[in-house]
């Protein structure tokens, strides 16, 4: 069976099976598979193949209504997180890495690093979110200045975690302190950004 019999069978899947692009697409890599790998024969390119149609999705827009309600609903930092996103248009792992140097409250700006395309940008935090937002910076700031008086190192060194962790803190900082992965070093508060996205109804994949 050379390469138009491939076709052709591709063919009759997507105009006579009806199935789905990703079933048209998942019998072509068994083929390949078959051919190049059990086989040992290098199948030329196949043409002239007639494209299963991926469905069109209309997505769900709720009403500002509806998300006002949905809003109303939710407590603590999954509200933070959802307002954020909801008016900063920010990406969900984009909110969620989000560290204390990120947010601008004086400028009422955002900064995304390393966001889609590895890019950095700038957006908006919005009026409405300010003082919340500076709200959890101060908790932020004190559960900081808590984890520092609880070190056993002497003073300089408390002085020097201090000072390069302060604006690297998490904005969503973690229940507790815990020792980093592969590191000998002091115990340092994480992100609470995997609860937080369970919370929310995601699952991280």
């Amino acid at each position: 069976m050379g390469a138009k019999h491939v076709s052709a069978f591709l063919t009759h899947l997507a105009v006579e099976q009806r199935v789905s692009a990703s079933s048209q697409n998942q019998a072509l890599a068994a083929i390949l598979f078959l051919y190049r790998q059990v086989l040992g024969v290098d199948l030329p390119w196949v043409e002239d193949v007639v494209r299963a149609k991926r469905p069109l999705r209309v997505p769900t827009v709720l009403t500002r209504d509806e998300v006002g309600r949905v809003l109303a609903e939710m407590r603590g930092a999954p509200k933070l997180v959802a307002v954020l996103l909801y008016g900063s248009g920010m990406r969900l792992m984009e909110c969620m890495r989000l560290r204390v140097k990120d947010v601008e409250l004086e400028s009422r700006q955002i900064v995304i690093r390393g966001g889609k395309g590895e890019k950095d940008r700038v957006t908006v935090l919005p009026g409405a979110l300010w003082e919340v937002v500076g709200r959890q910076l101060d908790r932020v700031a004190e559960l900081h200045a808590a984890d520092l008086n609880k070190m056993q190192d002497t003073w300089n060194s408390r002085e020097r975690w201090g000072a390069s962790t302060r604006t690297q803190a998490a904005v969503y900082p973690g229940s507790g302190c815990s020792q980093p992965r592969g590191s000998t070093g002091t115990q340092k508060r994480g992100s609470a950004a995997a609860t937080i996205c369970t919370s929310l109804g995601f699952r991280r994949r």
